[in-house]
């Protein structure tokens, strides 16, 4: 069987006519890092029949390689009836190009017994499987997938009667799913499918039980920060222990500890003690619940917050450790926050100090591909800025957001403002004043009134 690649004549399957299509047989995420995404997403081998206007994945046989998890996956469609000698000469000819392509010592056996997967669904659930993802997992997720479509093909006036039906099932997971669809539709179209999941978003919000939990959280959320914002310079033990105390839920009293956090020390704790002794039987009772309330946030807080710095221990020690660090960051992009960028300095520092200077320089490479992976990764707008701070002059400035004018609307104004303040506040003061020197800069070429 001859091999397929850029500009293969291929039959589409429904009107069975020859047209050109191209096809990857070798999916190597040594090679191209986006194609495990893409196979997972099925986005790989697509035929768009100019003839009849079918859209699909071609049927053609495939071999997916990962070197960092080990695994070699073959799949061959059971329609193209491939007698078995012609299959093993086709795999080992794809085989030979991986092995290739790969230095002499990182050659393994598992290159040598690739496993066979029957379907296109169980390939993907062994690569999912060695990322942790169970197929329970995966058959949630997919068993919610499912109810997406269904609220979306269902007429407005019987969505609320079949989101109360459904409620159970409209966790958070649900959300997390439908928020990762509505990212991914393009919204520069009038009548895209982003218009008609906000609709769906704005129903479930206001129906499910989740939903209107949701909601509640935000609003109570944004009232918290600005009781707090307002007494930001002179927030004491005392008035935030008055403003826990005149919340009016639990769920004010959760976002308060929550926001802030230090502020519930153990000298809080001895005032708000100190309170109760002295307070009435009638309000002992609610101040008893209220420390409790504290206590058990602060715990859950404090409980995540080492969760996620063993999370970022673990990822940055898997990156430091790879034979192919870049590749490691491409994959766990989506896990890499400032918290990871913090303890790699951390690292950096403590190599400085004891004079390793071969490790100073190997993680010094991995902070600038980490740089690079992030910005490849970014939003146009979130690129767009990173550039604009790595600028030194107006002249410079000018030039970039002159040549990018047509990219932009007034919505990357309010966008720089935001990344200023998170500058602000992560005490990086210097770049916050440089990017708002910039806003007008930017405002002016863009010639927003």
């Amino acid at each position: 069987m001859a091999l397929l690649g850029s500009n293969s004549l291929v039959n589409c399957p429904r009107c069975k006519q020859r047209i050109t299509v191209d096809i990857d047989q070798i999916l190597d995420v040594a090679v191209d890092k986006d194609i495990k995404q893409r196979l997972l997403s099925g986005n790989i081998n697509i035929i768009d029949c100019p003839l009849c206007s079918f859209h699909g994945m071609a049927t053609t046989p495939i071999i997916y390689h990962d070197p960092e998890k080990e695994l070699l996956l073959t799949y061959t469609p059971a329609e193209l009836n491939i007698p078995l000698p012609d299959k093993e000469q086709l795999f080992g000819t794809l085989t030979r190009t991986i092995l290739n392509r790969m230095p002499s010592d990182k050659r393994k056996a598992y290159l040598l017994q690739p496993k066979e997967m029957f379907s296109i669904e169980s390939m993907r659930t062994t690569i999912l499987n060695e990322d942790g993802i169970t197929n329970e997992m995966i058959e949630q997720q997919r068993s919610k997938m499912e109810l997406i479509k269904t609220l979306i093909s269902t007429p407005a006036d019987m969505l609320p009667d079949l989101i109360k039906e459904r409620d159970e099932e409209l966790d958070d997971l649900f959300f997390q799913l439908l928020s990762a669809i509505k990212q991914s539709q393009p919204s520069d179209q009038p009548d895209s499918q982003t218009d008609i999941l906000e609709q769906l978003e704005q129903q479930l919000l206001s129906h499910s039980t989740f939903g209107k939990r949701s909601q509640e959280y935000a609003t109570a959320l944004q009232k918290s920060a600005a009781d707090l914002e307002s007494i930001e310079s002179k927030l004491t033990r005392e008035n935030f222990l008055d403003l826990i105390l005149s919340a009016p839920d639990d769920t004010h009293i959760t976002c308060l500890v929550t926001l802030a956090r230090p502020a519930a020390d153990y000298e809080f704790f001895i005032l708000l003690t100190d309170r109760l002794e002295n307070s009435t039987p009638e309000d002992q009772a609610k101040l008893k619940h209220i420390r409790s309330l504290i206590l058990e946030t602060i715990q859950k807080i404090d409980q995540a917050s080492q969760q996620k710095a063993e999370a970022a221990q673990s990822i940055l020690a898997s990156i430091i450790k790879s034979d192919n660090p870049k590749a490691k960051i491409e994959e766990h992009v989506k896990d890499i926050d400032q918290s990871i960028m913090l303890l790699l300095q951390q690292h950096i520092e403590n190599a400085q100090s004891a004079g390793n200077k071969d490790e100073e320089t190997n993680l010094l490479q991995i902070q600038a591909w980490l740089f690079e992976v992030l910005h490849q990764h970014a939003p146009p707008q979130l690129r767009f800025i990173n550039e604009l701070l790595a600028l030194n002059t107006r002249e410079e400035v000018i030039e970039m957001a002159k040549a990018r004018s047509n990219e932009f609307d007034k919505d990357i104004l309010e966008i720089m403002k935001t990344v200023a303040d998170q500058l602000q506040s992560d005490q990086q003061t210097e770049l916050a004043a440089k990017l708002l020197d910039y806003i007008p800069i930017v405002k002016d070429e863009l010639g927003i009134q």
